[in-house]
């Protein structure tokens, strides 16, 4: 999935929590997941960083609780 439609499926993703958050908040998280996932990332994690895919998705999935945790967390 490219461009705007992983930001608005991340956004749709989130809808559980789109009362506890404010629309910015919501917004800038789903622009942070749809940065830190996807093709375009596990190519840098195999290609530049030369991990395994397995690895890669470990590596993304940190990214993403992090990510998750930070906003989730203060709601």
């Amino acid at each position: 999935m490219r461009g705007t439609r992983r930001v608005a499926a991340f956004s749709e993703a989130l809808a559980p929590v789109h009362p506890l958050m404010e629309p910015k908040e919501i917004d800038d998280l789903a622009k942070r997941l749809s940065m830190t996932t996807g093709l375009e990332q596990l190519v840098i994690l195999e290609d530049i960083l030369r991990v395994d895919e397995a690895t890669g998705y470990q590596l993304q999935e940190v990214l993403v609780d992090a990510l998750l945790d930070r906003y989730l967390r203060k709601n």
